[in-house]
């Protein structure tokens, strides 16, 4: 028996194919052969080797932020020479306030370096640095006079580290009253 035509009035905008017949019926459907517009193609599945997901990132970033929080606190950075810098600046900050209060008062402002409690007092004001044991400590002058008309007597303080610090001098200059740091070579002053 041949099959009825079909109908080329409105109907799909796609190809049709004859479905065969069902009770006496023709029926059409659309072809799904090939790639459709209304159909879109899935991508390719995702290759489970191509790249780290968000749960290994944050658990690779934890095993690492835990192993600095146990690894820095013996590292120490602040024992070798940034500690012995650090005091050298400390020192030379209180030295050039009392030069800067002897020209301000008008008047003579001494300070003092304490070998046997190792510490730098300042004459103009209630400041103090202590000098930790871990350094050497040497003077030139153990007394530093500031006068009024910005000269000084003139004086080096000395620190050494026993590491590789090295040595840091913090010298007076007697003319201008000047307060140098310098860092790992001997000054005379």
């Amino acid at each position: 028996m041949p099959l009825p035509a079909l109908d080329p009035g409105p109907g799909p905008a796609y190809p049709l194919r004859d479905a065969g017949v069902l009770r006496g019926k023709a029926k059409a459907e659309p072809m799904l052969s090939g790639p459709c517009r209304w159909y879109p193609q899935r991508p390719p599945a995702r290759d489970p080797s191509g790249g780290f997901v968000l749960l290994e990132l944050v658990l690779a970033l934890t095993i690492l932020s835990l192993i600095a929080a146990l690894a820095l606190p013996w590292a120490r950075p602040f024992d070798g020479p940034a500690r012995l810098g650090i005091k050298a600046h400390e020192i030379a900050v209180l030295l050039r306030r009392d030069r800067d209060a002897a020209r301000r008062a008008q008047r003579s402002v001494s300070t003092e370096v304490d070998l046997l409690s190792r510490t730098v007092r300042s004459g103009a004001a209630n400041g103090e640095v202590a000098v930790p044991s871990a350094f050497a400590l040497r003077v030139v002058a153990p007394v530093i006079r500031f006068s009024p008309d910005g000269s000084a007597s003139g004086g080096a303080i000395f620190l050494a580290g026993q590491q590789k610090g090295g040595i840091v001098a913090v010298a007076v200059d007697d003319l201008t009253g000047a307060v140098t740091v310098t860092r790992g070579e001997r000054h005379a002053p």
